[in-house]
């Protein structure tokens, strides 16, 4: 719990960063998330997500299998997070 805690309090900074554009403005908001989504972390996320569909297997699957072979991904944990920080997000 620990660690999910750790995942949800960054995705908590970077929503916090991106209100705060919000009160600059709403266009500054959209460039937050626009950089937001352009991320190396967004973007396993995206690919977690891709792959998950295309293999008909469970995230933590996939997770597990990149894990396994040493591939570079997130954690469920971090997955979770950011799948959160995302409902968060929509305009």
């Amino acid at each position: 719990r620990s660690v999910y805690r750790k995942e949800f309090t960054t995705a908590g900074k970077i929503l916090g960063k991106i209100q705060n554009l919000e009160h600059e403005s709403l266009t500054r908001k959209s460039q937050g998330i626009d950089a937001w989504r352009t991320n190396e972390v967004y973007q396993y996320y995206l690919y977690l997500g891709q792959r998950s569909l295309e293999q008909k297997k469970n995230v933590a699957q996939v997770i597990s299998e990149m894990s396994a072979q040493n591939q570079p991904t997130l954690t469920l944990e971090e997955f979770e997070a950011i799948s959160d920080l995302n409902r968060m997000l929509r305009y």
